[in-house]
């Protein structure tokens, strides 16, 4: 099953078993579990992004605005897809981020 996940959600709630199982034994070691939520903890903070930043159309090279009176909210034509009418929070896997 593929999801989309709060990674720092995840953490703290890791971060929660951690404290639970922070006991240190006679010997001076953390708990066999303290140990693997370490390690859960570590594999999830250093997990590639599940999805890659989302450039919407306000924000796109692509775009120009043909209506409204803010700058970046309204209609826009996608030059792109010779598209009209786009709207300025639309989306799609071809936009790439205007350099401003």
């Amino acid at each position: 099953m593929n999801d989309v996940i709060s990674r720092q959600g995840t953490i703290d709630r890791i971060n929660e078993y951690i404290e639970e199982y922070s006991e240190i034994d006679s010997d001076g070691n953390h708990s066999e579990k303290w140990c693997a939520m370490q390690e859960a903890k570590m594999t999830i903070e250093n997990m590639p992004p599940a999805q890659s930043d989302i450039i919407r159309c306000n924000a796109c090279k692509h775009w120009t605005q043909t209506t409204g009176n803010m700058p970046g909210f309204g209609l826009g034509d996608c030059d792109y897809l010779n598209a009209k009418l786009v709207n300025c929070n639309g989306y799609c896997y071809w936009a790439e981020r205007r350099e401003e």
